[in-house]
């Protein structure tokens, strides 16, 4: 599942919450945690930083498009 999602960020940015091409609506921000349980488990050190960097585009989606001031 986190696989699919970091094809999905380097796809389109950020994890689409359906498979409609122009959809810009984002699944909530889930992906840390999913990598965090997934390191727990793993200790895949190489795998972790591998992630991070998923984890950072999506990051800089949600900062730069999902803000909204009030």
């Amino acid at each position: 599942m986190l696989e699919n999602m970091f094809v999905l960020i380097k796809r389109f940015g950020f994890v689409p919450n359906s498979h409609q091409s122009y959809n810009t609506r984002s699944q909530p921000p889930f992906l840390s945690s999913l990598i965090v349980e997934y390191y727990h488990k793993s200790k895949d050190k190489e795998w972790l930083t591998r992630a991070f960097s998923f984890l950072q585009v999506e990051y800089n989606f949600w900062m730069t498009q999902r803000i909204h001031e009030c």
